[in-house]
């Protein structure tokens, strides 16, 4: 299960508001399943944006979000050519949304649930865990 960890999208800069957040939210959904090679549902994503308020920077400091993209299982059809192609939908969907600041989009290496992988998804076997909930 992939899981997009959004930092620095701003809280109360520029009068955004829960539902601007929402839509934002959506448009990061829409990004991923565009990209049908990863084979994800709605559900086998986990979206977490974690805001900033903006008053508390320094004037001169530049503005990022950043986005980082875990927890991608491993699988021969997830090259790094669909992996890139995932960061460059995510980062242009931030970027539409938010197009005052710099977006950068990090997809971390393929993850192998056999190692240092837990769920508490309700089956026999903690293998059986792992190939269950590996998207």
């Amino acid at each position: 299960m992939p899981v997009i960890t959004v930092l620095g999208v701003p809280s109360t800069w520029n009068q955004i508001t829960p539902n601007d957040i929402k839509r934002y939210r959506e448009k990061l959904l829409n990004a991923v399943l565009s990209v049908k090679e990863l084979k994800l549902t709605p559900e086998q994503i986990s979206i977490f944006c974690l805001p900033e308020k903006r008053e508390d920077w320094a004037e001169d400091k530049e503005e990022t979000i950043v986005i980082f993209v875990d927890g991608l299982f491993e699988k021969p059809e997830r090259t790094n050519q669909v992996r890139n192609r995932l960061a460059e939908n995510l980062g242009k969907a931030t970027e539409d949304s938010f197009p005052q600041f710099l977006v950068e989009c990090f997809v971390k290496p393929p993850f192998n649930p056999e190692v240092g992988f837990w769920t508490s998804a309700k089956t026999e076997e903690p293998s059986e865990r792992a190939s269950e909930i590996s998207d």
